[in-house]
């Protein structure tokens, strides 16, 4: 049977959101008719793209173009995420992944998209690379960083509920001790001052423009994004601000993902004055007391290894774990990367919390 891509109406929004309830295998809840009306329907720079293949009326299999903005070495460029590439399980192998992923890429082409990233699993990397014309993006080493806080379900589901139960009341009371102690004597400043917001303050651009500065690769984070990116999302976020002498000196932002039998604390996104990475060490702290208090099972977050977050995160207890590849379009631009030397990117900048 010859499929036919075709481009979402807002009528398809609550069908796509049933789509992904069915399909999406992950923490939590993901694909709901708000998630996709806030960052496609009402994305802050432009309307993005979602392409459907249907069985009559019924939708089989997606993919999205979220636009971003992008800051690469001081100038602006149009960029986008590609995702949310489903195929329903009972019409895999019948092309779909490469008919709706490669019509999706040229719709964000015409839309004057001029870097294209996406972020596939493990099992959908080979498919990108392939059949889709990506490339990874080899000079930049994303690691996933961890830490547990409560081992009990996964000791449960490679053993028995007793030894699972056992682990879930120990590790929690070990955790907490090990993370004080490791802790106990670090870095601490009485001139900063810390307070969660529900809005970003006006000298916010003033941070920026200098946070921004030490990397030549810097997903956009003025004003306007953030207050889309966090404040406009249908997701709830808690936004950290620190400010060291009544200046803004960087932030965290953080999310708890409930999911069956399992919670995480995700880590989305911070950035710091360059020279005062280390004002990050108390807004940890009070992550971690969070972390505690909702009894979640793990803290993860996404850092750059080469950044220079990556070494305070493993001194504070985060444990490295595997690379995520960041995937690129094959283009001019995206060849282009291959000199870049200083990278920020977290999980905000891409839609996975």
């Amino acid at each position: 049977m010859a499929w036919t891509v075709v481009s979402y109406t807002n009528d398809d929004l609550p069908q796509i959101g049933l789509f992904f309830k069915h399909q999406y295998t992950g923490n939590g809840t993901y694909g709901d008719m708000g998630l996709f009306q806030w960052k496609i329907v009402d994305n802050y720079l432009m309307p993005g793209v979602i392409n459907l293949i249907k069985d009559q009326d019924e939708i089989v299999s997606t993919t999205s173009v979220t636009p971003k903005s992008l800051i690469f070495r001081g100038s602006r460029i149009s960029s986008a995420e590609i995702g949310d590439t489903y195929t329903d399980t009972r019409y895999q192998r019948q092309g779909m992944f490469s008919l709706v992923g490669n019509k999706t890429r040229e719709n964000a082409i015409e839309k004057g998209i001029e870097f294209i990233y996406g972020l596939p699993n493990d099992q959908a990397l080979p498919g990108w690379k392939k059949k889709a014309n990506f490339e990874v993006i080899s000079n930049l080493t994303v690691k996933s960083m961890a830490i547990p806080l409560n081992i009990g379900p996964q000791v449960q589901r490679m053993t028995h509920w007793i030894p699972g139960s056992i682990a879930g009341s120990v590790s929690p009371i070990l955790a907490f001790f090990y993370l004080k102690l490791r802790n106990m004597f670090s870095f601490s400043d009485r001139t900063l001052a810390i307070e969660e917001i529900q809005k970003l303050p006006e000298d916010w651009e003033e941070f920026w423009d200098q946070a921004k500065s030490p990397y030549e690769f810097i997903i956009e984070r003025d004003t306007k994004a953030l207050k889309w990116r966090y404040f406009n999302c249908p997701n709830k976020y808690r936004f950290l601000l620190v400010r060291k002498n009544g200046k803004i000196c960087g932030y965290l932002v953080y999310r708890i993902v409930p999911g069956e039998g399992v919670s995480y604390l995700f880590l989305a996104d911070y950035l710091f004055l360059p020279g005062q990475e280390t004002a990050m060490i108390p807004l940890l702290k009070m992550v971690l007391n969070t972390a505690f208090k909702y009894q979640v099972n793990a803290i993860r977050l996404w850092c750059v290894q080469s950044s220079p977050y990556f070494s305070i995160l493993k001194r504070f207890g985060f444990l490295p774990r595997e690379n995520v590849p960041v995937i690129g379009y094959r283009n001019d631009f995206t060849a282009s990367l291959s000199e870049c030397r200083s990278w920020h990117f977290t999980i905000a900048d891409s839609d996975n919390v």
